[in-house]
């Protein structure tokens, strides 16, 4: 008689555990199911397990297909049932795989392949308590989701999207989940759960399309480095009641939130400093700004939100990469100190300093599992000790389900105060280290500025002839051809041409190349724009479209971005400054890309109450700058928006004595030639 035998918790039986049982028996005569118990399911981290182990075990009695059922207890407990039982045959999940090689000194082991195309609908319906969760991802990486979902019931992975349907497939098979998708919307439709782990510079526009569809998200962090973005996020989340978190897994950990209530209840006394240092060689990932986003939320569990300043000290390389930085954050009786580096000689360890002793985690704090204290009049250290299983993960996942269950709409674990207040601190570090912000001048040079008496033309001279005067800051207008080019142009077409072409026709590439209105200047492409902005970092363009429908929208700025990854460019879209005409644009926009800059044009509207919404919109959305015509303002205008702290733009004051008078009633800048 051939024995097999299997192991698993079988939380919330469903269908896909009967399949795994029912393979198992077909692989022999005489099948033993092996059921973990509650203390053996905490002592490996098995987190949120539901049901009772004597529920657990009749639910396998029930299928009818085991012959034998034994309860797991212990570590090593396996080798010791396949000589007890004299086993023929271990099976176990192919998410173990070669976990148990060891056993085949006494046994055959088989991994089974997961069992694709287990509809979660059924399994939900089964058990109503199983929450799909799909990943966003660019590359292969899990960030760890679906081997830490193993120790979190009613969890189950089952989907990718990935922008790159080659990269959604891979990863789909090397995890064997039930489906890829290269959609966003057919995605969205099969997941109740989203991680998003992907580069920074998507994550707002994909954070913002799952939670407009109510999914739960967690997300790399920082989701955003813009902080009306994070706050338009956590707004969104309540309004749609579902949450977002950010994947700070300390957060989550017994021994962090032990921690934060003995300081807080004064085992070292007054905290006077806060100290962390991180280094990209021990924390998982390289990106200064996640170490620099976990750093920054100890500091204010500990201090409070209450930063009165920050600063930094930042160090380059000599290929102008910065290897180290560090961070202070004043606050009225302590100060925060933060060290994050990617130099070979960094370290990690983090220090409170208190007025009657201090605490010492030394290594990855971030994966904390004890702290030491030094107790005034202790003569010893005391060490807290804490468990601490994988990557930390599944803590996260057993309080997102706990979030799920009880309805909440804000993480306890961190608040949404504190969260925004991360990447508060975080864009004015950066905005600190730029200096350079793009409405910092008060003259904008429409259509590249006046060159060879001939205006508007958007051309290279014009270009290198304004820089060379020091403006910075230039506009200029995007259209497309007939051929489907993507050129500058800051007049109509038929202007442009000399009256050569109809009214109203549009040239393509090769015609618009060769009009007479440019002489000897150099028209430009929208490759040529990126390009010039690659090669003068401190210059910011204001582009203004023909973006009159969504589509538009769309289709000139989808080119855009393409067009810059396409050319490993897009860093410099941060130096873009799309002009927005109204609400849904810039969420058509944010959707598309995460620009930095935004600008609304004041087009078509002369009421007061139209220009009252448009300010408290831009207040809303931190858009800093409003476009008008000249024609089109007065003082009464001014003062709605300066009274909103939106600063404005007028286009159409040529003469430097009146932009001078108009400078005193309160305008701020000019686009001019």
């Amino acid at each position: 008689m051939k024995k097999v035998i299997t192991y698993g918790t079988f939380d919330l039986f469903h269908q896909g555990h009967y399949n795994i049982i029912k393979r198992a028996k077909d692989l022999g005569d005489y099948l033993i199911v092996g059921v973990t118990s509650e203390s053996y399911d905490i002592e490996r981290g098995k987190l949120n397990v539901r049901d009772s182990l004597l529920t657990r075990i009749e639910n396998v009695r029930k299928t009818g297909l085991a012959d034998e059922i034994i309860v797991e207890e212990y570590q090593g407990q396996k080798i010791n049932d396949v000589i007890k039982y004299n086993i023929d045959t271990l099976v176990v999940g192919s998410d173990w795989r070669g976990k148990f090689d060891y056993l085949k000194n006494y046994c055959n082991v088989v991994y089974l392949e997961r069992t694709k195309n287990i509809s979660s609908t059924q399994i939900r319906e089964e058990t109503n308590q199983i929450f799909r969760i799909g990943i966003i991802t660019d590359n292969q990486d899990d960030g760890d989701m679906i081997s830490e979902t193993r120790f979190v019931s009613g969890l189950h992975v089952e989907s990718v999207f990935s922008e790159d349907p080659e990269n959604a497939k891979k990863f789909c098979d090397t995890f064997e989940l039930d489906s890829w998708h290269d959609s966003m919307d057919s995605f969205l439709d099969c997941v109740d759960l989203v991680y998003i782990h992907t580069p920074i510079s998507t994550r707002y526009a994909y954070a913002r399309q799952a939670l407009m569809k109510k999914k739960y998200v967690i997300c790399d962090g920082p989701a955003t480095l813009l902080h009306w973005q994070q706050e338009d996020l956590l707004q969104l989340a309540g309004k749609n009641q579902v949450v977002m978190v950010d994947k700070i897994v300390l957060a989550y950990l017994r021994a962090f939130t032990q921690l934060v209530w003995l300081l807080r209840g004064g085992l070292i006394g007054s905290i006077l400093n806060v100290s962390c240092s991180i280094s990209s060689r021990e924390y998982e990932s390289d990106d200064m700004t996640s170490m620099l986003a976990v750093s920054i939320f100890v500091v204010l569990k500990l201090l409070g939100l209450s930063c009165l300043s920050v600063s930094k000290t930042p160090l380059y390389d000599e290929d102008g990469r910065m290897v180290y930085q560090q961070i202070f954050l004043h606050f009225p009786n302590s100060i925060g100190t933060i060290q994050v580096g990617t130099a070979a000689g960094s370290t990690s360890k983090m220090e409170v300093i208190g007025t009657r002793g201090r605490v010492m985690i030394p290594d990855n704090w971030w994966h904390m599992g004890y702290f030491e204290a030094m107790v005034e009049g202790s003569p010893t250290l005391k060490r807290y000790s804490f468990n601490f299983e994988g990557s930390g993960l599944r803590y996260l996942l057993q309080e997102m389900m706990i979030m799920i269950h009880d309805h909440r709409t804000e993480c306890s674990r961190i608040f949404n105060r504190e969260s925004s207040k991360i990447v508060e601190l975080i864009e004015e570090l950066q905005q600190k280290a730029t200096n350079n912000l793009w409405y910092q001048t008060n003259l904008a040079a429409k259509g590249f500025g006046l060159c060879e008496g001939r205006r508007n033309t958007c051309s290279k001279e014009a270009w290198q002839q304004s820089v060379q005067k020091g403006h910075y800051l230039l506009e200029t207008g995007l259209q497309q051809t007939s051929d489907g080019k993507w050129v500058l142009r800051g007049s109509t077409w038929a202007r442009a041409a000399g009256q050569k072409l109809e009214p109203g026709k549009i040239p393509n590439e090769k015609e618009f190349l060769s009009l007479p209105y440019y002489g000897s200047m150099t028209p430009l492409s929208l490759e040529d724009l990126l390009d010039l902005l690659q090669e003068n970092p401190d210059c910011f363009v204001m582009l203004r479209g023909s973006c009159k429908e969504t589509d538009d929208v769309t289709n000139q700025y989808g080119a855009i971005v393409q067009l810059a990854k396409k050319k490993n460019a897009l860093n410099v879209l941060q130096r873009l400054i799309p002009e927005v005409y109204r609400a849904s644009m810039l969420y058509t926009l944010l959707g598309l890309y995460p620009f930095s800059n935004y600008l609304y044009s004041v087009v078509g509207e002369r009421t007061m109450s139209g220009y009252e919404k448009i300010a408290a919109f831009c207040q809303k959305t931190h858009i800093p700058v409003a476009l008008l015509s000249m024609k089109h303002w007065n003082t009464s205008i001014q003062r709605v928006f300066s009274d909103h702290g939106i600063l404005v733009y007028l286009s159409g004051v040529a003469d430097p004595a009146m932009r001078d008078t108009l400078h005193t009633q309160g305008v701020y800048g000019f686009l001019c030639d």
